[in-house]
């Protein structure tokens, strides 16, 4: 019902709040990509997804894109793009040039709809994603993507490093134990 998404909604809020999820997602944004904001602004957005509570097969964008802001409240399901493809390989993936120009293809390769592909990305080329784990379990995605192709070079190398990505996947973890609990998710399809 909407009373129960408009009420989950607020909880992945305060969760999300509570752990500072957007203030690590900074901080590990900074990190991976040191030099790529400028004046508040950047060409590369960033954001986190969890598992979804409402949905089963489903992934819930937790914040807002940051730095730019918008977009936190998002369902995708585990079958769309780069980021249902990373959640069930569960291992990082970089795609340099994906063409969003191309809605055939990402129709066929990326299980986009007809009108998922002719928005695809908003001009963005280049996309990252990476598991963010918490006691060995994937718990929640990293996103990223921009315009220019290849705009990622060497970010995987840097987030084996990272000594905030696994702040980050621990405050998700966090998130993710607790809104669990609100579950169970309802299932639509037979797997």
């Amino acid at each position: 019902t909407r009373h129960h998404i408009a009420a989950l909604r607020r909880e992945f809020d305060r969760l999300a709040y509570i752990e500072m999820v957007r203030g690590r997602l900074s901080t590990t944004f900074k990190e991976l990509l040191p030099g790529r904001v400028t004046g508040g602004k950047s060409d590369v957005r960033a954001t986190v997804h969890v598992s979804d509570a409402l949905y089963a097969d489903a992934l819930y964008q937790l914040v807002d894109y940051w730095p730019a802001g918008g977009g936190a409240g998002r369902r995708f399901s585990i079958r769309f793009g780069i980021l249902g493809r990373c959640w069930r390989l569960e291992h990082e993936e970089y795609e340099k040039a994906i063409p969003t120009d191309e809605p055939d293809e990402l129709i066929r390769e990326w299980g986009m709809t007809r009108a998922q592909a002719t928005s695809a990305g908003d001009g963005r080329r280049s996309f990252v994603c990476i598991p963010l784990k918490s006691k060995d379990i994937v718990v929640g995605m990293l996103y990223l993507d921009a315009p220019p192709t290849d705009a990622f070079p060497g970010v995987l190398a840097k987030a084996a490093e990272s000594e905030s990505l696994p702040l980050l996947a621990e405050a998700v973890g966090r998130v993710q134990r607790q809104i669990a609990e609100l579950g169970p998710a309802i299932t639509f399809f037979a797997n």
